[in-house]
């Protein structure tokens, strides 16, 4: 069994401008699971967790001396980063596969996921924004993820994408500094925040009327630590370039 549905970054006492979030942080499935060979490696790929995010968000939360809560349990199993209202935070069928552990789930096993796992994700980001407000200095969302270069016949040429809802000015900031940093970055790609995908961060930001980006990263790029440290320090940089008076 998984400890936790969440594990705590950083320490929420330090004055970091951020509060760093990682949906996708793991592929781990709760012990009780069984799978088949399909299944194990779907596991291991984007199906599975977000490749590289992780090792990203870290390295940022300790450059800025921030705070990050990252998910313990794999997007197949359910995914943080959905409403449960979106068929797809608990997926049936991917890539034309159907999911063995998520065929034909009952009521009760729907509500064991919804509160052992998803719900608990998000009330610890709750407490850490109301732990992280006692202190004065202003702070803001950013929840960090990576895409596959290759989805189906779609190839990825771009290397970030700045996902956005209401922050435009924000969005655009960071895209051109991560832009003038040598990293080819888009707004609103590979997906757009606008379609409910960046729910994670949209939730807790509007809650708390917080300033919150979603950050899309190429997993070819960000594949190995010592890579994804590499593109963290691009990223820190052009984390500078927002104003404090967009932070909150």
């Amino acid at each position: 069994m998984l400890p936790e549905s969440y594990f705590l970054v950083g320490d929420v006492t330090h004055p970091g401008p951020l509060l760093v979030t990682c949906e996708h942080a793991t592929n781990r499935l709760p012990g009780s699971i069984h799978i088949d060979a399909h299944e194990s490696h779907l596991l291991t790929t984007h199906r599975g967790w977000d490749i590289g995010a992780r090792d990203v968000a870290a390295e940022i939360i300790r450059m800025t001396q921030s705070v990050g809560i990252f998910s313990s349990f794999s997007r197949l199993y359910c995914d943080p980063n959905r409403a449960i209202t979106d068929p797809s935070w608990i997926p049936v069928v991917v890539d034309g596969h159907p999911v063995s552990f998520n065929q034909n789930l009952t009521p009760s096993e729907l509500e064991y996921r919804l509160q052992t796992f998803h719900n608990p994700y998000h009330e610890a980001i709750e407490r850490t924004i109301e732990s992280r407000k006692t202190n004065p200095i202003p702070f803001w969302l950013l929840s960090v993820h990576s895409y596959t270069p290759k989805l189906g016949d779609s190839i990825r040429t771009m290397e970030a994408g700045v996902l956005f809802d209401k922050h435009a000015l924000a969005a655009h900031r960071l895209r051109d500094s991560l832009c003038q940093r040598g990293l080819d970055c888009a707004l609103n790609e590979p997906y757009s925040g606008r379609e409910g995908l960046i729910y994670s961060a949209r939730l807790h930001g509007k809650a708390h009327d917080l300033l919150f980006l979603e950050l899309e990263l190429r997993q070819d790029l960000i594949d190995t630590p010592e890579k994804a440290r590499r593109v963290a320090h691009e990223v820190v940089h052009a984390l500078n370039s927002i104003p404090h008076s967009l932070h909150g």
